[in-house]
């Protein structure tokens, strides 16, 4: 799985990811779904080519803090979740955003 591109999972109803999704080092498009997903595994931040992330129809609460890592992040949406607030200057290491 370290040569996958793009991953769509999609209505399944996790609760966590495994961390084996922090070995895809070369995926550029993350779809994650319709699950009950609160936050990311640690070491997401070694996806360093992602430029697409979409975690619509989850239970997150906050911009998962390893959305900060992905420097070539092009498009990011998080529709449908329990968020309320944006830490200031969060996007501000995310220039393509």
């Amino acid at each position: 799985m370290k040569k996958l591109i793009t991953f769509s999972l999609i209505n399944n109803k996790i609760e966590h990811l495994s961390k084996e999704f922090t070995e895809m080092v070369r995926l550029k498009y993350l779809k994650i779904e319709g699950q009950n997903i609160s936050d990311l595994p640690e070491g997401m931040e070694n996806l360093v080519h992602l430029r697409t992330l979409s975690l619509n129809n989850n239970k997150f609460q906050q911009i998962p803090a390893a959305c900060a890592s992905f420097t070539k992040l092009y498009t990011l949406t998080l529709k449908n979740n329990l968020i309320e607030s944006i830490d200031d200057g969060f996007f501000n290491s995310l220039p393509d955003i």
